[in-house]
């Protein structure tokens, strides 16, 4: 298993979270600033409809975003390294990263506010950024 790019993030300050996703019995791998990870691991965790929105948004539009769920640990974090190998030295991309965390903490209320920004208002920072 290579973990280069999950090992450049690391050591220049990100944090991986691995932890058992709500559904499925699938893990989910994230990496990420830490305090984000750590609230978004929340997110997965608290409510359904939270934890239901963020999921889904992971697998559509969120794509894009560092996170990866699977059968087992090793899956996950071979299917995250594959997703973020290209992208790991493009600051456009980590900024992004950091903004659209920041923004899914912010819209996250316990129920459908993720949904309402995603999907309803269709707030553009939640969509993958151009070059990227």
């Amino acid at each position: 298993m290579n973990n280069t790019s999950i090992n450049q993030l690391v050591s220049h300050g990100w944090t991986l979270e691995v932890w058992e996703a709500r559904y499925g019995g699938d893990v989910l791998a994230m990496i990420g600033p830490a305090d984000y990870v750590d609230q978004l691991r929340d997110i997965t965790g608290g409510g359904d409809i939270e934890a239901v929105e963020l999921e889904w948004y992971l697998d559509n539009k969120g794509s894009w975003i560092p996170a990866a769920q699977a059968k087992n640990v090793g899956e996950a974090l071979n299917k995250l390294e594959n997703k973020i190998k290209l992208l790991v030295d493009n600051n456009d991309w980590k900024d992004a990263v950091h903004s659209v965390y920041l923004r899914i903490i912010e819209v996250s209320d316990g129920s459908y506010g993720l949904k309402t920004a995603t999907i309803d208002l269709n707030e553009k920072i939640f969509y993958r950024p151009q070059g990227i």
